[in-house]
C-alpha cells in the first residue's frame, strides 16, 4: 500500500475531542432526558474475553471462556448550581440510600450511549450501555490554589453489556 493508498482510506482519523455521551439519571430533581451533561472524558468501554486453560500432557490448551464488560467511567464538569452531582448522588440513593437499602424492582436503571463524532457531527460509531447504574460517585476537590478552571467529578457506572461498534445485537 502506497502511502497516498494509506491517507485516502485512513482520512482524519477518529478525534478523541469528537463524541458525545446521552442517557438519564433515575430519579433525578430535574427531567434530565432533556438535560445536557457536561462530559469532559468518556471512552468506549472495554470488552474481554477469558481464557480457560486445559490442562493436557504437560501443556496448557486455550480455549475462550466467558465475556466480561469493564467499568465505564465518565468525568463530569459540575454546573455552577450543583445540579448534575446530586442528580448522581441521587441516582446511588435509589440503589442503596445512606441509611436504608433501598433496592426493589430495577426502577434504577438506566441506558446510556457513546457516540464517537466526525468533524461534521455525523455520527460515526455508537456503543450502547445496557442496564446502567452508578457505584461510584467521586470528589470535587475545591483549593483556593486552584484557578481557571471548572471543578470537576468522575462516575463510575456499571452496566450488563453493551452494544453496538460492531458487536452483534
Amino acid at each position: 500500500m502506497s502511502i497516498d493508498q494509506f491517507s485516502d482510506k485512513f482520512r482524519g482519523g477518529m478525534r478523541p475531542t469528537l463524541f458525545k455521551v446521552e442517557g438519564n439519571v433515575p430519579g433525578s430533581a430535574t427531567n434530565s432526558n432533556d438535560r445536557v451533561f457536561f462530559i469532559k472524558s468518556s471512552q468506549f468501554p472495554a470488552s474481554t474475553v477469558g481464557v480457560i486453560e486445559v490442562p493436557f500432557k504437560g501443556r496448557k490448551i486455550k480455549r475462550p471462556g466467558d465475556r466480561t464488560f469493564g467499568d465505564w467511567t465518565i468525568t463530569v464538569l459540575a454546573d455552577e448550581s450543583g445540579q448534575i452531582r446530586r442528580d448522581f448522588v441521587g441516582w446511588l440513593s435509589l440503589i442503596n440510600q445512606h441509611q436504608n437499602i433501598a433496592t426493589e424492582g430495577q426502577d434504577f436503571l438506566a441506558e446510556w450511549s457513546i457516540t464517537a463524532l466526525g468533524p461534521d457531527d455525523k455520527e460515526l460509531d455508537t456503543i450502547n450501555l445496557v442496564r446502567c447504574f452508578p457505584t461510584e460517585v467521586g470528589a470535587v476537590d475545591f483549593s483556593y490554589e486552584t484557578t481557571d478552571s471548572i471543578a470537576e467529578f468522575t462516575v463510575t457506572i456499571q452496566y450488563d453489556y453493551w452494544t453496538g461498534g460492531g458487536a452483534e445485537n
